[in-house]
């Protein structure tokens, strides 16, 4: 089984200085310190067509602390595309504002189109009488189109954000995913949505 790679950064407001974990570097195919760690820099590697959604959702996370997590397709310093899911949470800053902190999993090994049809028909299953983290696992596997390895570092590292353990991380993405409820479309945007919402552990749309 291929390893799960996995790095983590973070923006803080203006003024602040930026940083990357030396695992983000090696995941976009870098030696650490090889260039400055700026939202820019990252965004240089995501699919052109795909940088501004990516842009947009960080400024909104450091402008009203809104949660994101998305799926991009990012190229490596030696030009291999890779999967990955890029997540980021705000955190209040001292001089005003908000940091961003997030973490970016390598998602290569699973397909997002397969997880997205199976929404709909496989939601039920995840809402029946399981350990929630193992719900949890199985929702953000569909929602994100990632296994089982990289669902649960997702799951983990929400965790960590919340300063929460990682059953009450699940128990806020089944609760966002029960909210949803209802026909959530072959793309799963709704639950998308309302997942990435308890990533923050905000009210669900």
């Amino acid at each position: 089984m291929e390893d799960l790679l996995s790095g983590q950064f973070h923006l803080p407001a203006d003024g602040g200085r930026p940083w990357w974990s030396d695992e983000l570097y090696t995941l976009l195919g870098m030696t650490p310190g090889d260039v400055p760690p700026t939202l820019d820099a990252l965004t240089r590697h995501v699919r052109v067509d795909e940088r501004d959604a990516l842009r947009e959702a960080v400024e909104a996370c450091a402008r009203d602390g809104i949660a994101f997590a998305q799926v991009h397709t990012v190229k490596r310093l030696e030009g291999e595309g890779r999967v990955m899911a890029v997540a980021g949470v705000a955190e209040e800053s001292a001089g005003g504002g908000h940091d961003v902190r997030g973490v970016v999993v390598d998602v290569s090994s699973d397909v997002r189109a397969r997880a997205a049809r199976a929404v709909n028909s496989r939601l039920p299953e995840l809402l029946a009488e399981r350990p929630v983290v193992e719900q949890a696992v199985g929702c953000l596997g569909l929602v994100y189109g990632v296994d089982r390895a990289g669902a649960l570092e997702m799951l983990r590292w929400s965790a960590d954000q919340r300063d929460v353990d990682v059953t009450a991380a699940a128990r806020l993405v089944m609760a966002a995913a029960a909210a949803a409820g209802g026909d959530l479309g072959l793309q799963g945007g709704r639950l998308e949505r309302a997942v990435s919402g308890a990533l923050d552990d905000s009210t669900p749309a």
